[in-house]
């Protein structure tokens, strides 16, 4: 299988469902792009499906993400949990 990012190449990742940041691929192997973070000092190892080319795709991704997690979030608080109540739960 031919790699889409090569060596040096600047790509895009979004952490935690919302900000978008600036990397740099160093390595492949095994499937994983070791990308090491412009802003900071360190690395991760990610699989490609969270690597984008331009900052616009991670951006439209994001907010693609956050949709998501909005409509899941409406779901789950329709419905009531029955047996152990967290402190939580109460309004």
């Amino acid at each position: 299988m031919a790699n889409s990012y090569n060596i040096g190449e600047h790509a895009y990742i979004v952490e935690s469902g919302y900000q978008v940041r600036e990397v740099v691929v160093t390595k492949y192997s095994g499937g994983f792009y070791q990308v090491r973070f412009l802003d900071s000092q360190g690395a991760i190892n990610i699989k490609e499906s969270r690597l984008y080319k331009t900052r616009e795709d991670a951006e439209k991704s994001n907010s693609s993400i956050r949709e998501e997690m909005k409509e899941k979030g409406r779901a789950n608080s329709s419905t009531k949990r029955t047996g152990f109540r967290s402190p939580y739960d109460y309004e």
